[in-house]
């Protein structure tokens, strides 16, 4: 929630142009919970009263998914392995594997480091569908070309997304690969 007054703590210092430029002071402040937004009083006043009425109602839906991660590469070719539990599957869910392959740094022609760089999306930008019942776990394991990588650098990102929503369900980080021989 963003409350444009002059007793905004954020504000300091007054003259942060770039962070107020964003904001239409005719507009009232906004506050979102659980993706919806909720109708905030004209008055300043009663801002606190709507804010912890709405918060302590909110009951975010429990995702009830659960993933375990291991991986090894070497400098031709990677696995990550994964393990996919779920306790509960909602009604209309379209449920998607994602893993994003990421380098500790990556240095341009010009010999500029970048940290964290995307290198490849498994098996691709999409995702790989899949369901599963209820109380039942998923093994997979993803495979990608480890070509033009350094092996002891890579680190992985998996998330199971509800395609139907656009939403993260659950995401699990593998920090390290173990290094398999040439």
């Amino acid at each position: 929630m963003y409350h444009p007054t002059q007793f905004d703590l954020f504000r300091i210092p007054p003259d942060d142009s770039l962070r107020l430029a964003g904001f239409d002071y005719s507009v009232p402040p906004a506050l979102i919970v659980d993706r919806h937004q909720v109708e905030m009083p004209a008055e300043i006043s009663e801002f606190e009263e709507v804010l912890i009425n709405n918060i302590d109602v909110a009951k975010s839906e429990s995702a009830f998914v659960s993933i375990a991660v291991n991986g090894e590469a070497d400098s031709a070719q990677g696995r990550v392995f994964i393990k996919v539990a779920v306790d509960t599957v909602t009604p209309g869910t379209s449920l998607r594997l994602k893993c994003i392959i990421t380098e500790d740094s990556v240095a341009d022609s010009m010999g500029i480091y970048y940290p964290r760089v995307a290198r490849a999306f498994v098996p691709d930008v999409q995702g790989k569908e899949f369901s599963i019942a209820r109380f039942d776990t998923l093994y997979d394991t993803l495979s990608f070309s480890c070509a033009g990588f350094r092996p002891e650098q890579l680190s992985a990102v998996v998330t199971v997304e509800d395609a139907n929503r656009d939403r993260v369900m659950q995401a699990a980080q593998l920090r390290r690969f173990a290094l398999k021989e040439d």
